[in-house]
């Protein structure tokens, strides 16, 4: 008798620790390697994220170049994180209001200097997709150009 009380304990406890362990495990899912189609300097990216995951691009870009990320979604509640890997110190950086917590929706400016570069030419910038409640399904699109475009005279 004693022995099934200890196996009915067991077996909650298991059950607990399962759920507590859902409920706290988030994913980030590799959407790999943005690549604009042949001659085209944008491109427009869709998904799902369910509440607390989150996807990430790789995008490989000119230092200097000028780039712009919109998100939206039915609900209102897909945002964005951006940040470019550091060379030598072995971090990332985030993008001036679009780190963690800023609830980035659009983002428009120009990529860092060669000093964030392996070769003084690219940056290897990260997208970082989630939601701000619920579920969310985005469509975000990333347009890069070698000039300031939207300040132009």
């Amino acid at each position: 008798m004693k022995k099934s009380r200890y196996t009915a304990y067991v077996f909650i406890l298991s059950l607990m620790l399962m759920a507590l362990a859902n409920v706290t495990a988030a994913e980030t899912f590799d959407r790999g390697e943005i690549r604009f189609k042949r001659g085209s300097s944008s491109g427009t990216f869709s998904g799902t994220v369910l509440r607390g995951d989150r996807d990430q691009y790789a995008l490989m870009a000119g230092a200097g170049q000028w780039m712009e990320v919109k998100i939206s979604s039915s609900e209102d509640n897909a945002v964005f994180q951006l940040s470019a890997y550091q060379y030598g110190t072995g971090e990332d950086v985030a993008f001036i209001s679009a780190g963690e917590g800023d609830d980035a929706d659009y983002w428009y400016g120009k990529l860092p200097n060669p000093g964030f570069s392996k070769n003084g030419k690219q940056n290897a910038v990260d997208i970082i997709v989630g939601g701000t409640h619920g579920n969310t399904s985005y469509k975000m699109t990333v347009t890069i150009q070698n000039h300031d475009w939207l300040n132009q005279k």
